[in-house]
């Protein structure tokens, strides 16, 4: 148990030392996807999405944002910079993927999801998945971690992510609605098989409301479903999100002693000492089929389709 605490401290420790631009030699493992997921829309699930980048990469792992909530992309507006192209141009052909890479001041690559503006009338969701997955197959940078930033709810999009992925955050919110939401979704992925779920309370006061959030929420799904969600870990309220919120500024890169840089450095450490693991969290089902070479997202590419195939 000391062997595990003294790791976790020197994780965060490095994390907070490393800077942005250096990396480290992480060898030919898989890329980790990740989504980051909530029930209802105003939780800061993207700030959670974004936070978590800016972590992983200094912690020395290659990592992109994709900015997967169709039709409502916004990751660039928190991030404050506007990308030349979006996963919709390289869908359409419009702009090669290169054009749509966005390296971003805190050290790692944003993929600008489909927003509002790419979104034609006679799209649907599913046309909208055949667009991201014809961007995905198009990528060829070697990543350690992919984030996917999802839009709230369940649509056709969302529900193939959140089973193609190796793990979902649920980010939970205090608010009694968003409780509701974030608890549909979480019974719908115990329904579907997708065993790998960690809970994120955010925007709470201190760690021990998140704490009494995330075991609340864990007694509700134990006595209804069986099973109950592992706590990842608390992002506390900062005053630097809420003010650039009131300011209409972007918030990101936060500075080096906001609270929430660090509650999302803890994030990041504990999901890196799980990949570098033996990884216990991968969904159920049959295993997933191997990556084409160079291609980081292929299996999840090929689970993409599956589960839209076979919808």
């Amino acid at each position: 148990m000391n062997g595990q605490a003294d790791r976790l401290r020197a994780l965060m420790e490095r994390a907070q030392a490393v800077p942005p631009t250096k990396r480290v030699e992480t060898g030919r493992r898989p890329t980790v996807t990740l989504a980051v997921a909530s029930g209802k829309g105003g939780v800061g699930k993207s700030h959670v999405a974004v936070g978590l980048a800016g972590a992983f990469s200094a912690l020395g792992r290659r990592t992109v944002l994709i900015d997967a909530d169709l039709g409502f992309a916004n990751a660039d507006v928190l991030l404050g910079i506007r990308p030349q192209a979006t996963l919709a141009d390289v869908a359409a052909g419009r702009s090669p993927l290169s054009a749509a890479v966005t390296p971003v001041a805190g050290g790692f690559d944003l993929l600008a999801g489909i927003g509002g503006a790419d979104v034609r009338e006679a799209d649907d969701e599913r046309r909208l998945v055949d667009r991201l997955i014809a961007a995905l197959e198009a990528v060829d940078r070697p990543y350690d971690v992919a984030l996917f930033d999802l839009g709230a709810g369940l649509g056709a999009g969302a529900r193939a992510l959140l089973l193609a992925v190796d793990r979902v955050l649920l980010v939970l919110s205090t608010e009694a609605a968003a409780l509701v939401d974030a608890y549909g979704l979480y019974k719908w992925l115990v329904q579907a098989g997708q065993a790998a779920v960690f809970v994120v309370p955010n925007r709470v006061p201190d760690e021990a409301a998140g704490r009494r959030l995330a075991e609340r929420f864990g007694d509700i799904a134990e006595h209804f479903l069986g099973r109950r969600p592992e706590l990842l870990g608390v992002v506390r309220e900062d005053d630097v999100i809420a003010r650039a919120a009131r300011q209409g500024v972007p918030p990101f890169p936060l500075p080096e002693r906001s609270r929430a840089r660090r509650d999302f450095a803890g994030l990041a450490v504990r999901l890196v000492a799980r990949a570098d693991g033996k990884d216990p969290d991968r969904s159920a089902g049959a295993p997933a089929p191997p990556a084409a070479a160079g291609r980081p997202f292929g299996a999840l590419v090929a689970r993409l389709k599956a589960r839209l195939f076979s919808s």
